[in-house]
């Protein structure tokens, strides 16, 4: 059962990091279904392959430090499964939040 948990606790980062890559490779272009989108980032086509990029990359940044955090959990803790998946949910939203922090607003 500790497998079913672990494997979800990777699912975020891995979703997180195939989102994440053609973003940052600057392949998906100006849409409003997926991407950063905001105000500025529909306001131009440069704007938004710019704005993308730096969201992908933090996206990526933060999926990798992710699976260094579900790996460091997974390992070295000696919590309940259930309470592991908890804590890598909650790392989860925290990278999440930290991955737009680093995007520029323009």
């Amino acid at each position: 059962m500790s497998k079913v948990y672990l494997g979800a606790s990777l699912a975020f980062p891995t979703l997180q990091a195939i989102l994440g890559l053609p973003m940052w490779l600057g392949v998906i272009p100006p849409n409003r279904l997926y991407g950063y989108r905001t105000e500025q980032s529909l306001a131009s086509a440069d704007a938004w392959y710019e704005l993308n990029q730096s969201a992908g990359f933090a996206m990526l940044a933060t999926a990798l430090a992710l699976f260094v955090v579900v790996g460091f959990v997974w390992r070295f803790s000696n919590l309940d499964p259930k309470m592991k998946l908890a804590a890598c949910g909650i790392s989860a939203a925290v990278s999440m939040v930290a991955a737009t922090a680093f995007v520029p607003s323009s």
